[in-house]
């Protein structure tokens, strides 16, 4: 799946997604060209802004390690796509669909785990802390 914004462009793949802003001119200009692959157990959090009357949508991929999503890059927030109204639909799939990805990325690393990797993945945040305590549990009574 692609979802398409005026500051580029996101592609949904199955392990990863990619931020695309080749060829988007106002990216360009503020210096964000090129591929940025995320894969989907490296993303602690997507928001997802639907456009306003006198605002425009945002699609931003919060990274966990070394996320400078926060920070102004050359006038632009790295993994930030902003878009238009007329695109909310395609953009609301896309947010679903990766949260649904990264749900689905989180699920094999905990299968058939110990209690000293649960709580590794915990303190790493890769688990939520109701997800640990589920997984603790289920540890225990095995």
């Amino acid at each position: 799946m692609t979802a398409e914004g005026f500051t580029g462009k996101v592609l949904i793949y199955q392990d990863f997604l990619e931020i695309d802003r080749s060829g988007y001119k106002l990216a360009n200009i503020m210096g964000q060209i090129g591929l940025n692959r995320i894969y989907y157990s490296d993303i602690s959090s997507v928001i997802f802004n639907i456009p306003g009357i006198f605002t425009d949508g945002i699609f931003d991929v919060k990274i966990k390690t070394g996320d400078t999503s926060g920070n102004l890059i050359g006038g632009l927030i790295p993994n930030r796509i902003v878009f238009k109204k007329k695109r909310s639909d395609e953009w609301k799939k896309a947010y679903d669909l990766v949260l649904e990805k990264m749900d689905n990325a989180r699920k094999p690393i905990v299968q058939g785990t110990s209690l000293e990797k649960a709580v590794e993945l915990y303190q790493q945040g890769l688990l939520t802390e109701d997800e640990f305590v589920k997984l603790k549990k289920k540890i225990i009574e095995d």
